[in-house]
């Protein structure tokens, strides 16, 4: 979606005269590629009661979902 530059500094302008808190609720990490990819897995389910001298059964690890954080110009 593209906005019209004179909204995007009319926004921009309105932003700056509030004081910046969002990093004390977040954690912000910086960056300084184009775009940055995480993933996520889980394997642990739940925990079975087993008999002494069983098998242990194992769990194969589940694709989680990727997310992708894409470096703009702003808004």
């Amino acid at each position: 979606m593209i906005i019209n530059p004179a909204f995007s500094q009319i926004f921009n302008d309105t932003y700056k005269k509030w004081p910046e808190q969002y990093s004390t609720v977040f954690n912000v990490l910086n960056s300084d590629r184009n775009y940055e990819k995480w993933s996520s897995a889980t394997g642990f389910g739940m925990a079975m009661d087993v008999d002494e001298a069983s098998e242990i059964p194992d769990n194969d690890a589940v694709l989680g979902y990727d997310v992708t954080f894409i470096v703009g110009e702003g808004i």
